[in-house]
């Protein structure tokens, strides 16, 4: 039952990119999703192998004991993220609160799941590192999204 959450939680992910972000515009924020991959890649490989922070339970696709379905879902995460990404003001700020409040909680329910275990980590510690992940995605996002635009 476990590998079934991880195909529904990505394919939530996903069916929500599809149905929320016009064609053209997933195909134009394609490179932030890249960036949103490999951000989770760098952090699980860091988490999962390096400091063994934290492990998978039964994760379908594992790359390195990683759900390569995590990381699938991280790239939808960030394409939706820069498309609604609100212009630099206080918006901003309370916008990548939200998002990194709900990475948060999505990791919490994987936990609870059991699809998770925290051996040596904590939710407080996924909200700070989901918040710097999403201050670079916005940064990334609002210095190179803006010139992709303007050559559009």
């Amino acid at each position: 039952m476990l590998q079934a959450y991880w195909v529904i939680f990505a394919a939530a992910i996903w069916v929500a990119v599809l149905a929320l972000v016009p064609r053209e515009r997933i195909a134009w924020l394609l490179p932030l999703g890249v960036v949103g991959a490999l951000f989770a890649v760098a952090a699980q490989l860091l988490g999962v192998i390096v400091f063994e922070l934290w492990s998978f339970s039964a994760p379908p696709l594992p790359m390195a004991g990683i759900p390569l379905l995590l990381v699938l879902a991280w790239m939808g995460e960030a394409i939706l993220f820069g498309h609604f990404l609100p212009p630099l003001s206080w918006t901003l700020a309370g916008y990548i609160l939200a998002f990194a409040t709900g990475i948060t909680l999505i990791e919490t329910a994987f936990v609870r799941l059991e699809m998770m275990d925290h051996l040596r980590w904590n939710s407080s510690l996924t909200f700070l590192v989901a918040l710097v992940g999403h201050i670079v995605l916005a940064a990334y996002h609002l210095l190179t999204g803006e010139r992709r635009e303007v050559r559009s």
